[in-house]
This record gives structure tokens, C-alpha cells and sequence, in this order.
């Protein structure tokens, strides 16, 4: 561009330097620019008609000029035309500074504010624009300090960005007032209040203190000002890159720094005004319209050589954008948000920011390399403890380093892998953040001239063995998140990805070892580890076990799980020729040398592959294998691990199937009982998919209907949703006709609806009836649907399909196609026995729309089958049931519509008459006839109670009747034998028929309450005397029904029940489980009398099946009905565990000998199982509970001791045993003053962890108090008063003064000095005196 020398030189002439006192500029100078001094009064009369702003954009215009072609070689220099028409420079500089400094000043009014603010900005404008002309060094033209002042007018657009609309002058100073108030409230996060509508927040930065300060008294700018000093200020932010790249900063450090501090704030302006890249030429700044872009280019211009190493500069400009990368806030950029999700705004600059240095690392290369690693390093220590901060910085964090060399990629890694074996649980976590994105990127292949040491790093294996390491990890927080980022891996469609992870599932061939024994080596078959097998069948002592050598080598704990034991040997037995088990023993650190080895010389063994499923030892971190490990980890105490775990197994069973065993299905089986809905719900969710997505598997599909099917039940609204939503996807979506039936799902589908139609499935029908109401009222069973079902009827899945038509027809009965029921009826009323039974069942519910000819026919056909009384219990049961429908249906025109049943309790009645008067009846009795007569007998009096004969229930009374049932030397309670009617008179009867003797008998009571009340006592009785174990399950399934029906009559034989807790019978035990709880949960029975300590003591059975059921019962279903009964029972399970009766409150409820005797804990020898119980107890009460709790201990145990309300003898010296057993014990403290309960490593974000460490300080101040003031003085009383009687259970005492002691020393320490000293004088005096060497006197004041 052309230069104008007249034009330059009249426009700046204008400026009058000339009229300038030399003096005045000359002080001006020497001051450095350090302090304003305003103009000369008469330079100010000479320059009064003068417009500066007019005059400054015409010198900005002329001297741009000078920038762009000042450097041609043919034209004159501007210094030089300066000079040769007397423009004074130094005295046009001081006129620049003056406006600068005058724009610095604060003015309340705006109008006048805004023109002095407009005037520096353009004198500032003007100042850069001098400096950038070439040859401006020669003549001084730079100064740091007026420099700085230039840049420190640009805080003016973070002041325009974050003012607030115009309000009146009250509003603002009360609005600056409540500022000012809550400035201390939110020093760690800027308040929600602060974003907008639309998501958007304020950034205030460093300098927004003083911003506020100056502002707040001011009139704000109208918006046309605003606009107006924003146009300067970006006009100004381009002329300082121009002077960047113009001139050099190298001499002047500070002035580089003050650059970068003023451009780095800018970044975060108007975030969603960036829409270019950074390659943008400093001739094209015209085309740039957005602040932040702007921003950007001059932080790149600042790193330059001409100002510097760039390498310097780069560590510069990264530290001042750090906090942006870290979406930080707040007037120190050092707080983050309090929104519950990270505002779209600093998302936004967060992302410009990685597209900034990921910008530097490309075009400056190696010398930005350093400080790029500087920056990852403080972004990792730096990062807020936040999950979704740490998200999105690991996501910033790849995005870099997957840029950087090879070797320098390698030293990263190295020093996160560092930064990972920290102590702080935050910073592992963030590890695995980092690793589970680095997994996503392609591996690296190093190059020969790359460290040995740093080439493992770059391989994915390596990442995986870390995150497989920290599922072992000590703070459950990591172990959740290394357990999630493996089952992401193992569910990567990433091919290298399932590729490491396949191999690190897969054992490793090892080489033959010398060995005493015989020996074979272990070879490879299709790179399978292969084992061997015996061929001889008489070789039954001959034990094949695949030895792996351990390695004296010992790894340093890096904070895994210190609870993980050694595997145990694990056995599998194989069916192919083979008559040996296979025993596999492994440990930690397994070594390059693996063996067979046979204890039988004269065994011919063969090498066969080993299926993956079958060997779990893996040469990995954890000590039992990734599955092991995994099913341990579904059992962690925590739910966020659990959920993890069984996400990650279902991932491993998908990866490879043959670990679709029983052992670890099972394990996904279980967690659908899981107590935390998020387990349940992920359980539920992991079996379906495994169902839908993995091998064709009987065992699967068997578990997943046991599993899945129940959870239809679900107390919580979202699992019972989710249920339905994957029962809808396996059969509702999976249903069509037979003839198109052919792809996977389907036949899966029908496969197990025809499980669900055996004889193993008749638990999960109900199911399946919940599940089709539900798809009836969601409108989802239509006439296309049942048409489907009815195609599959006569073949191969005609279970299945009858299955699902009986569930099915209570719900559409209007869409059922009667004609084709109707024909199966008439072909196949002879045919299969289930099918029968079912095709009656959909004629029952259809009765409504069959004709009335068919009905007439039907009526007489089951009419006559059942007065033959040829058929099964459960063809009767829907018989009579069909008979009762139809002729409810014929009610209008039948004068007696139960006629039908007359003929056949009369014949019922002849028949059981003549057996039970017939004394030789006995020894040729049809136990099949008299089953049916029974069982017909039942079916009616549930139906029709009015048509039972009173005789038939003595008949019935009379089969249950024993030859013991008069003697009252058996019985446990007198009415039990005062209630036993006359007419029972001692039955000789088949087990067999008294088994449905008695059914039959409570079908008759549950229509009878007169009946009920005479039978009921003998029916308790029964559970004592009979021997049949099914006979005591009949009996307790009978109590339980009239218990529902009859509550007060039964309530009294409830400890009966009770007592079969005790039952010889599995069976018994567990029926007895479930209807107690069931009685319980619907209040139909009370926690009364000792119904809680038999209850209780289930869970120290001698079954594990029934210790797990009692616990799952009294955790999962009774505990939320009554959260208090642990503790209310407490006390009481001391005195009545250990036969303590002369309490004058507790254990004062009546029991016989036999209840005395069943449910005995007492003694030294039933210590242990005490213990269990109060451990049980003890670990499911609540902090409060466990406080009141040991507060009550101590005062009426401990204290009713000192106090003589319980009189310390022999039988009480067990009790005081027990109490001090249980206060000593770990699940008396507090959950929240336990080491780990509220390890900051336990919580995702740190502000719950401090919220749990002052939770835990108040509390431990509570307790500390209760130490001293209630226990203390109880066991010092204690204490003296054992001495005095010289009892044994000092030790006991002194045992749990040890543990006060280590919990609380400061506290007790005052309190027991004294004691504690004078126990040591006593014993020192004992042992001087036993050793006759002297005696002293022992004085205690």
C-alpha cells in the first residue's frame, strides 16, 4: 500500500505538538509514565476546538499505512518525515498517555465515562500502531509500562460482556449489596442463579473484584455505548497483533507476560461466536469477526522466537488457559460449577481450548512438546473431583496426547501410570478415565530407537492389566469405575481391543519342568492349553493335576484389595473318558513352567484341549482369575461395585461362551435378589441379554426363567417395567405362526414356553398370568396373537401353546375362538392328561359364549367322569371348577343349579363310611380311590360349602385321627388334648391317605368356622407328634390359610408353628420361613411373645439354604416393614439365648420344655452361634439404633449388675459375658466413625466426602460424650465391684477398657488413670508377695 507523506504530516501536525512545554514533556518521561499529569493549561486553550476522536482515527488510518508499506526501500521513512516537519514524538507519546490514563479514571456519569474510555482506546489504538511501523525501536517508541497500560484497557470488554441491563440507581446498589453478602457464601462455585435460561454462566475473572468495585456506584452504559466500545476494543485487539507481529518483545519479558495475561481472559468471551480455525494469516484479520478467535491469534503470535523461546512462551500461554481446559470458575478461576451438570458455555471454551493446543502441537512441534506435557500434568493433578469434570478432562487429555510422538507418548503414559499408584483414590480414579479413552485409540507400534522400558506402555494389554488391577483397587469408588471400563472393553466392537482382552482370558502354553513324579508335558493344541486324561476304568486312584510353578517374586502392594485370598484349588470333573478329576492349583505370580503330573505309574494319560470355561487361573493381576474375580466382586458391599461386576460378567459370557456355566450364571441369578434396585435392575438386564445375544443354552434360558420371571413381583415400579419390557421382547415380540416360525428367537420362545408347560415350570405360570394381564391392559393381546398360540396346538410345541392359552384366556375371553376349543375338546378329551386339564380350564372361562347345547353336554360328560372318581387330584380341580362356571352360566334356569353335586358327595359318603366303620377295611384299601374321594370332597366345599353333609366331617376328622393323638403325656399345652374331638379314635390309615386327609380337612375348616375352632388345636398338635414330614408341611400350609381367614382363633397356636423352625425336615423349616414372613408382612401376625427368637435363631441353622433364606426374609422383606425390631429385641435375645429367667421384664413369656429344649442356646458350647446372631443383628441396625443400643447395654445389664437388679450368680455370669463380647465387637461402632466408611477414595465427589467427614465429627463428639458420662462411671463401679468377689470376668472387663482405651484415649484416660494405676499396684504386690521377697502397702487416694 502506498504512503501519503502531505496526508501523514497534516494529520499529525493537528496535534500541535510543537505548543507542547518541553519541560513538562520532558518530566513526563522521567517519570516513566508512573503517574498522570494532566495537560498544560495552555496547550489545552490551543487544542479546545480540536475533535480528538476524529483527529485520533485519522492518525490511526495514516499510520496503519506506514505498518503495511513503511518497509519499501524507494519511499522515505515515517521517522524521518517526522522529524523533517518538526512533529515532536516523545511530546505526541505523552498526549497518547494522557488520554490513556484519563480513560483509566473513574467518573460516575456514563456519558462522560464513555468519552473518556473511547478516547483512550483509540489513543491506545494509535500508540500500537506507532510501535508497529518498522524502525520504531531506533527511536524508543516502546515503553513497558505505557504498553501495559494500553493492555490493561482491554479488561474494559470483560466489564461490557458481564454488566447488567440499566436498572435504577436503587436497584443496583441493593443488587451490589447482596453480591457483597454472598461473596463468602460461594468461594468454591458460582451459584446457579448465576446461568441464564438458556444454560448460559458469567465468567468473572481476576480482576472482576475490582471491576465491581469501580462500577458499582456508576450509571451504566446504554446499549448503543456498549456496542460502540466493543467495535473499539476488538478494532484495538487486532492492532495489538499487528504489533506482535511487527515488532519484538524479546528485550522485555514482563511486557510478553502482560500480553498473555490480558488475551488469555479474552478466550472465554463469547464463546459461541468461534466458528473458524487458527491458521489465519495476520493480513486476513479483517475477516475475523470473533473475540475469542482473535484471542487465539495473538496468544500464537506471541509464541514466537522474535519474542522468546517459544518453549518458555508455550508454558506460559498453557498456564493461563488451564482453567479454561478445566472448565473452572470463580473470580480466582479456581471453583467450579454448582449446577448439577457443567454449563453449555464452559463446554464450549473447554473445547476451543483443546483445539488450541492440539493447534500448537501440530504447527510448533517439538517446541511446544514440553509444555504440553507440563499442561497434561497439571490437568491431571489440577483436575476438580467431579465424575463429569474428570470425564471431560480425560476426554481433553487424549485428545492431546494422542498427538504427541511416539516417545513422547510413551513418557506420558509412563508418568500417568505414575501418577495412578498415588495413595489419593482420585487420582486413580482419573487414571482409569485416561486409560479406558486411550483403549478407543489404535496401538502404537514402536520403533527400534525406542526404550525397551517404554514400549510396554504403548501396548493396550498394559492398559488393560492396569484397570483389571484396580478392580482389586481398596476404594470402592475405583473398583466401580475399573469394573465398568472392563465391561466396556469386553463389550468394544473394537477389534485389537477384544483381541487383548482375549488374550489375557486365555491360559498360556508353558514348557515342560523336571519333577519328581511322573511327569507329561503339557502341549499346545490350537494355541489351547491341553490337559490330561486317564483312559483305564480301573484306575480310580489316579488323581491328573495341572501344576503351575510360583514365582518367589513378590509384587509391592499399589493398593488392591488386601482381602483377596490365595485361589483355592479348584476341581472339574470331564465325562469323556475320563475317570480322574482334574485338580488346578495356582497363585500370584505364576512362572514360565507348567506340568501334568500322575501319581499312578501304570495310567496311560492322553492330551485333550481345554475348553476356556474351564480354567479360571490366569496370569493376572488378580490372584484367582478375571470371572473368579468378577463373581467376587458382585458380592462387594457396595452397589456401584455389584452392578459393575455383573455387567462386566455378562460381557465375558458374550465374549466367549464357554464361560456360560452354571457356576457363573448363577452368580447373575443371584443378584436378582440383590437388596439396591440399580443391581436388581442391571441383573435383570445382563440375563436377557445373555438370553437374546448368547449361546443357545437349556441351563440359560432355565435360570433366566427362574430369575427373570419373579421380578414381575418387584416391589419397585421400575424393575416390574423393566420386566415386562424384556418378557415382551423373549415371547410377546417372538410369537407367530408355526409354519413361519424358524428363527432363533422364536424357536428360543417357544422352547422355553414349553419348559414353563412341564411339570418344572409350574411355579413360574403365575408369572406368566401377571405378565399377560399386563399385555391385556396395555392392549397388546389381540385375535392375531391367540390365532398365532392356536397354530402351535398339535405339535411339538403344544405345552407351550396350551400354557399360554390358559393364561391368556381369563383376559380375552371375547377374542378366544370357541369353535376350534370346542373341537380339540371333542378329539382329545381322552388324550393327554395336562393338555386335558388345560383345554377344561379355557372351557371354564369361556362358559359365557359356548352354546347352550354344548354346555348341556359338557355339564353331563363331567358330570359322569367325576362320579367315577377314576382321575387325577389335579383333572378334578378343573372339573368341578368347569361345573361350578357352568352352571352359574345355567343359574336362570336351573331351579338348583349345584344339583350336580348331590349324587356325588352321597357316594363320597358311603364310600368313606364304609372304609372308616370297617375294621378289617385297612388291609385291602384302594389308596387311589380314596384320594379322589377326598380330594372331590375338598374341591366342593371350597366351591359349594352349603352341600357338605355334617357327617363327612367327622369321616375326615376320623383319617387324620392317630392312635396318639388321647395320650396328654405327648402334648405341650393342656387345651391341645382338652380339644381333641371324641370321634378321633385312632386311624390306621396309610401316610399317604392321611397326607390329603388332611388338606381335605382344612379345605372343610376354611368354610367352617365352627370346625375350625374345634380342629384347630389338634392340627397344632400334630406338628409335634406326627412323624411324616410331609403331613407337618400340609399342616403348617393349613394354619397359615386360617390364620388368614380365622386370625383370632389362630393366633394363640402360633408358637406351634413357630416351633417347627426346629423341624428334623429341610422342608419343614423353609415352609415354615415363608408363611411366617407372608403372616408378618401382611400383619396378620405379630411380633409376639418368643415368635422373634425362633424366628431369629434360622439364621444359624444348621442348612445353608435355610441361613441364607432367614437372612434374605428378615433383611429384604421383614426389616422394611419393621425397621425397629433389631433393636427392640436386642436386649431380651441376652436373657433369652442364655436361659436367663429371674429378669423381672425380660424372657418372661410362657414356653413348654419341648420349645425349651428345640431352641436352646445356653452354655460355653453355644457361645459361637450367640454370637452369630447378635453379629447378625448388630450389622443391620442403624447408626442411632447402635448408639441407643450400647448406651442400653451398659445401663441395664452392666448396670442392672451394679445396681443388684440382676444378682450376680452363676447363671447371670453369661449374660455379662455376652454383653461385654458385644460391645467389644467391630459392628457395635458406628458405620460413620469406621476407617473406611468415610474414606474420601469411597466418594466420587469431593464435596460428599466432606459432607461425610463433618457428618462423622459431630457424631464422634455425641459418642465421645456418651463414653464419658455413661459408661465410664458404670464399668469403673463394675470394676471395684468384681474385685471385691475376685471374678473372672475382670479379664472380660479389661478387655473391653482396652477397646474404650484405643477408640477413645483421651476421654477414658482421666477417667481410668486411677483405676488402671491401682490394678498395677495390686498386681505387683501379688507377685512380691508370692515370691516372698517383701510386701508393701498399697495406699490409693
Amino acid at each position: 500500500m502506498a504512503v501519503n507523506e502531505d496526508e501523514t504530516v497534516n494529520t499529525l501536525l493537528n496535534f500541535r505538538t510543537s505548543e507542547l512545554c518541553p519541560d513538562w514533556t520532558r518530566s513526563v518521561w522521567n517519570l516513566d509514565f508512573t503517574e498522570y499529569v494532566s495537560l498544560p493549561v495552555e496547550y489545552e486553550s490551543a487544542v479546545e476546538e480540536l475533535d480528538w476522536l476524529t483527529q485520533l482515527r485519522e492518525a490511526i488510518t495514516v499510520c496503519r499505512e506506514w505498518v503495511e508499506g513503511g518497509r519499501n526501500p524507494h519511499v522515505r521513512g515515517f521517522w524521518l518525515v517526522l522529524s523533517d516537519n518538526e512533529i515532536l514524538l516523545k511530546g505526541l507519546i505523552v498526549i497518547l498517555f494522557n488520554f490513556i490514563e484519563n480513560g483509566h479514571q473513574s467518573y460516575d456519569e456514563s456519558d462522560v465515562r464513555y468519552k473518556a474510555q473511547e478516547k483512550a482506546i483509540l489513543a491506545s489504538q494509535l500508540y500500537f500502531t506507532l510501535v508497529s511501523i518498522p524502525g520504531s525501536g531506533a527511536y524508543k517508541v516502546f515503553h513497558p509500562i505505557l504498553y501495559c497500560r494500553c493492555l490493561e484497557l482491554l479488561k474494559v470488554y470483560r466489564q461490557l460482556v458481564i454488566a447488567e441491563p440499566p436498572v435504577n440507581a436503587t436497584k443496583r446498589k441493593k443488587d451490589h449489596d447482596t453480591l457483597g453478602g454472598e461473596k463468602k457464601k460461594r468461594k468454591g462455585t458460582i451459584s446457579s442463579q448465576d446461568q441464564d435460561e438458556e444454560g448460559q454462566v458469567e465468567f468473572p475473572g481476576p480482576e472482576d473484584e475490582d471491576l465491581l468495585n469501580t462500577t458499582c456506584d456508576q450509571e451504566p452504559y446504554n446499549s448503543q455505548q456498549v456496542s460502540a466500545l466493543m467495535k473499539l476494543l476488538f478494532s484495538l485487539t487486532k492492532t495489538l497483533i499487528t504489533l506482535l507481529e511487527c515488532y519484538s518483545l524479546k528485550e522485555c519479558g514482563d511486557s510478553v507476560e502482560q500480553t498473555i495475561q490480558r488475551l488469555a481472559p479474552l478466550t472465554r468471551l463469547e464463546p459461541e461466536t468461534f466458528c473458524r480455525d487458527f491458521d489465519v494469516r495476520s493480513d486476513s484479520l479483517s475477516y475475523v469477526r470473533s473475540l475469542p478467535e482473535l484471542s487465539y491469534l495473538g496468544l500464537i503470535s506471541v509464541i514466537s522466537s522474535k519474542h522468546g523461546d517459544e518453549e518458555e512462551l508455550s508454558r506460559q500461554v498453557f498456564k493461563h488457559i488451564l482453567p479454561s481446559i478445566l472448565m473452572l470458575t470463580g473470580s480466582n478461576n479456581s471453583a467450579v460449577s454448582a449446577a448439577q451438570t457443567i454449563p453449555r458455555d464452559l463446554l464450549a471454551i473447554k473445547g476451543h481450548c483443546v483445539q488450541f493446543v492440539s493447534f500448537l502441537v501440530k504447527q510448533k512441534g517439538q517446541s511446544s512438546l514440553h509444555g504440553v506435557r507440563i499442561l497434561l500434568q497439571h490437568m491431571s493433578t489440577k483436575v476438580p473431583d467431579k465424575a463429569e469434570y474428570r470425564a471431560k478432562t480425560a476426554q481433553s487429555i487424549v485428545t492431546i496426547t494422542k498427538l504427541l510422538p511416539t516417545e513422547v507418548y510413551a513418557r506420558m503414559l509412563r508418568w500417568f501410570h505414575r501418577y495412578s499408584r498415588g495413595e489419593k483414590g482420585g487420582c486413580r480414579m482419573f487414571a482409569l478415565e485416561i486409560y479406558g479413552l486411550l483403549l478407543n485409540e489404535p496401538e502404537r507400534t514402536p520403533d527400534s530407537s525406542l526404550d525397551e522400558e517404554l514400549q510396554k506402555y504403548l501396548a493396550h494389554k498394559f492398559l488393560l492389566e492396569f484397570i483389571i488391577a484396580r478392580c482389586s483397587d481398596k476404594a470402592s469408588s475405583v473398583r466401580a469405575k475399573a469394573i465398568t471400563l472392563l465391561a466396556t472393553s469386553l463389550a468394544s466392537g473394537v477389534a485389537w481391543i477384544q483381541r487383548e482382552v482375549k488374550d489375557l482370558f486365555t491360559p498360556c502354553p508353558r514348557p515342560a519342568i523336571p519333577c519328581s513324579d511322573r511327569t507329561l508335558v503339557v502341549s499346545e493344541v490350537e494355541n489351547a492349553t491341553t490337559i490330561g486324561t486317564s483312559e483305564r476304568s480301573d484306575c480310580v486312584n489316579c488323581t491328573v493335576r495341572l501344576v503351575k510353578l510360583i514365582s518367589a517374586e513378590a509384587r509391592k502392594d499399589d493398593g488392591r484389595d488386601s482381602t483377596a485370598a490365595a485361589a483355592p484349588a479348584a476341581t472339574f470333573d470331564y465325562t469323556e473318558k475320563m475317570t480322574t478329576p482334574l485338580t488346578v492349583a495356582g497363585e500370584e505370580g505364576v512362572s514360565e513352567s507348567t506340568a501334568l503330573i500322575t501319581d499312578c505309574a501304570d495310567c496311560t494319560v492322553k492330551l485333550v484341549k481345554l475348553s476356556l470355561a474351564e480354567v479360571q487361573e490366569l496370569t493376572i493381576s488378580d490372584r484367582q482369575g478375571i470371572v473368579s474375580m468378577l463373581c467376587r466382586r458382585s458380592e462387594d458391599e457396595k452397589c456401584a461395585v455389584r452392578k459393575a461386576a455383573v455387567c462386566a460378567l455378562q460381557n465375558v459370557i458374550l465374549l466367549d461362551s464357554g464361560f456360560c456355566c452354571k457356576q457363573n450364571l448363577e452368580v447373575l441369578h443371584k443378584r436378582c435378589l440383590d437388596p439396591a434396585v440399580s443391581v436388581r435392575k442391571q441383573a435383570l438386564v445382563s440375563l436377557s441379554e445373555l438370553l437374546l445375544r448368547g449361546p443357545d443354552s437349556d441351563m440359560l434360558q432355565r435360570l433366566w426363567l427362574d430369575a427373570v420371571l419373579p421380578m414381575i413381583l418387584d416391589r419397585e415400579t421400575k424393575i416390574q417395567e423393566k420386566c415386562m419390557e424384556m418378557l415382551e421382547e423373549v415371547f410377546l415380540n417372538n410369537i407367530v405362526s408355526h409354519d413361519t416360525a424358524c428363527s432363533r428367537s422364536q424357536l428360543r420362545a417357544w422352547h422355553m414356553l414349553n419348559t414353563m408347560g412341564g411339570e418344572l415350570g409350574q411355579e413360574l405360570r403365575r408369572y406368566l398370568q401377571k405378565c399377560c394381564q399386563f399385555w391385556a391392559t396395555q392392549g397388546k393381546v389381540k385375535a392375531a396373537l391367540l390365532s398365532a398360540v392356536q397354530s402351535h396346538v398339535g405339535t411339538e410345541n403344544y405345552k407351550g401353546a396350551w400354557t399360554l392359552l390358559v393364561e391368556l384366556a381369563p383376559v380375552a375371553t371375547t377374542k378366544f375362538d370357541i369353535d376350534f376349543v370346542i373341537a380339540y375338546w371333542k378329539e382329545n378329551r381322552h388324550g393327554d392328561l395336562e393338555t386335558v386339564q388345560k383345554v377344561l380350564n379355557i372351557l371354564g372361562r369361556i362358559t359365557d359364549r359356548l352354546p347352550k347345547q354344548v354346555l348341556t353336554s359338557l355339564l353331563s360328560e363331567l358330570h359322569t367322569k367325576l362320579g367315577k372318581f377314576d382321575s387325577s387330584p389335579a383333572l378334578i380341580s378343573e372339573m368341578i371348577t368347569a361345573l361350578y362356571r357352568i352352571c352359574k352360566v345355567q343359574e336362570s334356569g336351573e331351579k338348583d343349579p349345584t344339583h350336580w353335586c348331590a349324587d356325588i358327595l352321597q357316594a363320597s359318603h358311603a364310600y368313606l363310611s364304609e372304609m372308616v366303620l370297617d375294621e378289617d377295611c385297612h388291609r385291602h384299601i384302594d389308596e387311589e380311590l380314596v384320594i379322589c374321594h377326598l380330594f372331590t370332597l375338598g374341591e366342593i366345599a371350597q366351591l359349594i360349602p352349603s352341600k357338605m353333609p355334617k357327617r363327612l366331617f367327622m369321616l375326615v376328622e376320623s383319617l387324620v385321627a392317630t392312635t396318639t393323638l388321647g395320650n396328654n403325656e405327648i402334648g405341650s399345652q393342656e387345651v391341645l388334648s382338652q380339644s381333641v374331638r371324641t370321634q378321633f379314635k385312632g386311624s390306621k390309615m396309610s401316610p399317604l391317605i392321611r397326607v390329603h386327609a388332611f388338606t381335605t380337612l382344612g379345605k372343610l375348616c376354611l368354610q367352617n368356622e365352627a370346625m375350625a375352632k374345634k380342629c384347630v388345636a389338634a392340627l397344632a398338635r400334630e406338628l409335634e407328634t406326627s412323624p411324616d414330614a410331609i403331613i407337618r408341611n400340609n399342616v403348617i400350609l393349613i394354619m397359615s390359610d386360617l390364620c388368614v381367614r380365622y386370625t383370632t382363633v389362630v393366633d394363640r397356636y402360633i408358637p406351634n408353628v413357630a416351633a417347627c423352625l426346629k423341624d428334623e425336615s429341610t422342608l419343614v423349616r423353609r415352609q415354615t420361613l415363608t408363611i411366617l414372613t407372608s403372616l408378618l408382612q401382611e400383619d396378620y401376625v405379630k411380633w409376639k411373645g418368643s415368635l422373634f427368637f425362633r424366628y431369629i435363631m434360622a439364621v444359624v441353622d444348621r442348612s445353608e439354604e435355610i441361613r441364607s433364606f432367614a437372612k434374605f426374609c428378615l433383611v429384604h422383606l421383614l426389616l422394611h416393614r419393621y425397621p425397629a425390631m433389631f433393636y427392640v429385641h436386642f436386649i431380651e435375645c441376652l436373657f433369652h439365648f442364655n436361659a436367663y429367667e429371674k429378669h423381672s421384664a425380660y424372657n418372661k413369656f410362657q414356653q413348654s420344655k419341648r420349645e425349651k429344649k428345640l431352641f436352646s442356646l445356653n452354655g460355653v458350647q453355644n457361645k459361637e452361634k450367640r454370637l452369630q446372631v447378635y453379629k447378625f443383628l448388630l450389622e443391620h441396625m442403624s447408626d442411632e439404633q447402635r448408639f441407643n443400643l450400647n448406651a442400653k447395654i451398659v445401663q441395664d445389664v452392666l448396670g442392672g449388675i451394679v445396681d443388684s437388679v440382676i444378682p450376680f450368680d452363676d447363671e447371670s455370669i453369661p449374660i455379662v459375658q455376652d454383653a461385654f463380647t458385644i460391645l467389644c465387637c467391630k459392628e457395635m461402632k458406628l458405620s460413620t466413625l469406621r476407617a473406611t466408611a468415610v474414606s474420601a477414595d469411597d466418594f466420587q465427589d469431593e464435596q460428599e466426602a466432606v459432607v461425610a467427614v463433618a457428618k462423622k465429627t459431630i457424631i464422634s463428639q455425641v459418642v465421645k460424650r456418651n463414653v464419658i458420662e455413661n459408661i465410664v462411671p458404670v464399668i469403673i463401679a463394675l470394676k471395684h465391684m468384681l474385685e471385691k468377689m475376685r471374678s473372672p470376668l475382670l479379664g472380660d472387663l479389661m478387655a473391653f477398657l482396652r477397646e474404650l482405651m484405643k477408640n477413645y484415649p483421651n476421654e477414658v484416660k482421666g477417667s481410668v488413670y486411677v483405676l488402671l494405676t491401682y490394678c498395677l499396684f495390686v498386681v505387683l504386690h501379688y507377685i512380691l508377695s508370692t515370691l516372698h521377697v517383701f510386701t508393701i502397702r498399697v495406699e490409693c487416694h
